[in-house]
C-alpha cells in the first residue's frame, strides 16, 4: 500500500514506495523504519489553522514508534508494551458453526481446525463493509472478535440469517473477555519466558497461555469455552506482535495466571493505540469500515477468499476483481509540519475532502479523509479513501486536503 505525504509548506510529489503484507491483512501500511520517511511524496497540502480540539491531544509520533518497532539496525530494542484493544466477542456454537460463518464472511472458514485464527470481513449483499472480525477457532465454538460496541449488531446479523435447521447457538460474551496486544522489540522474549506458555503461535494460529487443559477446559453450561487465555499470532495493529484474548479473572486460578501475559509491562493509552492504527493503515469501524466501502477498497484482500462458494456479497466482490472494478483505495497521508518559524498547526479532520489541482480545470474531488492523528511536532498522520486513477494518489498530481 502506498503511504503518501502532504506538506503545509507546499506541494510535493508522490512516492512510489509500497508495502506488501503476507499473513496480516494487506491494509497494513508498512514502513522500512520507524521514522517518518523523507523524500519525494504524494501531493496534498493543508493550510495552517486553529489547533485540533483539546480532546485530540497531539502524539509524539517518533517517540511512540520507537517504543513499538524493532530498531532498523537489529538491536534488541525497547521493552514490550501492552496496547488495550476494545472489542466485542460473540461465541458461535453448534455442529454447523463453521459452515454458518463460512457463508456469512469473506474468509474460507469451513474445514478450519481448533487452534486457527482467521481474519474475515462481514459485508452486505452489495459487498459493503459492516465489520472486520477475527475468528478464534476452538474445539467447541468459534469466538468472533469484532469492533467495540458491535456485539448487538453481530448478534442481530447472525440471528437474521439463521435457518430453522441450522445447528447454531449464539451468545454475546463480550463482558467475559479482554483483548490486549503485546508489541515492541522485546515482545517475543517476554511472552516466551512465561512459565504457563509452551510455544509462541505463528500468524493464523493461537495457543493456550495456561499451558494445560485446565486453562482452556469447558466452563459451566452456557459459559465460554476458553476458561483462561489465548495468545493469538499477530498484533492486529499492522506491526509485529501478539494479542492476548483473556477471560476476565473472577477468582484467581488459571485465568488470573494467564492474564499475566499482558501484565507487568507498560500500557499505551487509547490515543497512542489509535495513533498506531492510523500509522499502520488498519481500518476501523465508523471510519474506514462503513457501508460506503468494500473490503477491496479498504485493502483487506487478505480477508477475502476468491475460491470459496457463495457468501453474502460474493458476487459483487468477484465482479470487482474480475473486471478490475476497484476505483477507490485507502491511503495513508503524512501531513508535514509548517516551515520553521511558521504556524505548525494543521487542520485536517475526518470528512475533509481531498481534491486534485489542475491549472486549467481547477480543483476536482478525489476522495475524503477518514481518520486523523495530530502530531506534537506539527502535521498529522491521516487515512483517506482516494481515487485509484487520476486521484490525488497518482504520480505528479497536486492535491489539497480540506480547505487547503
Amino acid at each position: 500500500m502506498a503511504f503518501v505525504s502532504a506538506s503545509s509548506r507546499g506541494l510535493t510529489r508522490l512516492t512510489h514506495r509500497r508495502a506488501v503484507c503476507s499473513g496480516a491483512p494487506p491494509s497494513a501500511l508498512r514502513h522500512a523504519g520507524h521514522r517518518r520517511a523523507r523524500g519525494p511524496y504524494l501531493t496534498a497540502m493543508s493550510a495552517a489553522s486553529p489547533p485540533p480540539p483539546a480532546a485530540v491531544a497531539p502524539i509524539d509520533g517518533d517517540a511512540l514508534l520507537s517504543r513499538v518497532l524493532p530498531p532498523p539496525d537489529g538491536r534488541a530494542g525497547a521493552p514490550p508494551v501492552a496496547a488495550p484493544l476494545p472489542a466485542c466477542v460473540v461465541a458461535v456454537r453448534g455442529a454447523d458453526r463453521l459452515a454458518f460463518l463460512h457463508n456469512q464472511s469473506t474468509a474460507d472458514v469451513k474445514g478450519r481446525s481448533a487452534g486457527e485464527v482467521v481474519a474475515a470481513a462481514l459485508t452486505t449483499h452489495t459487498a459493503r463493509l459492516t465489520d472486520v472480525v477475527t475468528l478464534v477457532v476452538t474445539p467447541t465454538e468459534v469466538l468472533v472478535v469484532g469492533s467495540p460496541g458491535a456485539g448487538d449488531a453481530l448478534m442481530a446479523r447472525f440471528d437474521k440469517y439463521l435457518f430453522p435447521g441450522d445447528e447454531v447457538d449464539l451468545a454475546d460474551v463480550t463482558s467475559a473477555y479482554s483483548l490486549t496486544a503485546v508489541v515492541g522489540g522485546g515482545a517475543d522474549a517476554h511472552l516466551a519466558a512465561l512459565p504457563t506458555l509452551d510455544a509462541l503461535p505463528g500468524d493464523g494460529a493461537w495457543v493456550a497461555v495456561g499451558g494445560s487443559d485446565d486453562a482452556v477446559g469447558p466452563g459451566a453450561d452456557g459459559e465460554p469455552w476458553l476458561a483462561g487465555a489465548a495468545l493469538l499470532g499477530g498484533s492486529g495493529l499492522g506491526m509485529p506482535g501478539y494479542r492476548v484474548l483473556a477471560r476476565r479473572p473472577s477468582g484467581g486460578g488459571a485465568a488470573a495466571a494467564a492474564a499475566a501475559a499482558a501484565e507487568g509491562i507498560p500500557a499505551l493509552s487509547s490515543a497512542e493505540v489509535a495513533a498506531l492504527r492510523v500509522w499502520a493503515g488498519v481500518p476501523t469501524a465508523g471510519a474506514e469500515i462503513s457501508d460506503a466501502h468494500n473490503p477491496l477498497e479498504a485493502r483487506l484482500w487478505g480477508t477475502v477468499s476468491f475460491d470459496k462458494g457463495c457468501y453474502l456479497g460474493q458476487e459483487t466482490i468477484a465482479r470487482l476483481r474480475t473486471y478490475d472494478g476497484v476505483r477507490t483505495l485507502l491511503y495513508g497521508v503524512d501531513v508535514g509540519a509548517a516551515a520553521p518559524g511558521g504556524d505548525a498547526r494543521v487542520a485536517v479532520a475526518p470528512g475533509d475532502a481531498v481534491r486534485t489541482v489542475d491549472a486549467d480545470a481547477g480543483a476536482k474531488a478525489a476522495g475524503a479523509v477518514t481518520s486523523v492523528v495530530p502530531l506534537a511536532g506539527g502535521g498529522a498522520w491521516a487515512l483517506a479513501y482516494m481515487r485509484k486513477k487520476g486521484g490525488a494518489a497518482a504520480p505528479g498530481v497536486e492535491g489539497l486536503l480540506g480547505d487547503g
